[in-house]
């Protein structure tokens, strides 16, 4: 067997203070998620960049998978 990684990418919807700068205020999972797959964390990482699905507004999530 082969281990093949996964990686699950989520939008978040934040909203942050006005009057006090930078603080967040609530923060909450998108409905909708895109996966990509790979050998190495790092191939699915750059996937992910590739389509714009990375940075602070994206919650990452990594997972282990086998193929046979």
């Amino acid at each position: 067997m082969e281990n093949q990684i996964s990686l699950k990418v989520t939008f978040l919807h934040r909203t942050y203070s006005k009057s006090n700068f930078g603080k967040l205020l609530s923060s909450r999972k998108s409905d909708s998620s895109y996966i990509y797959y790979g050998k190495t964390k790092k191939e699915c990482k750059a996937q992910a960049e590739n389509n714009n699905r990375t940075g602070v507004q994206w919650e990452h999530e990594y997972s282990i998978e086998n193929i046979n």
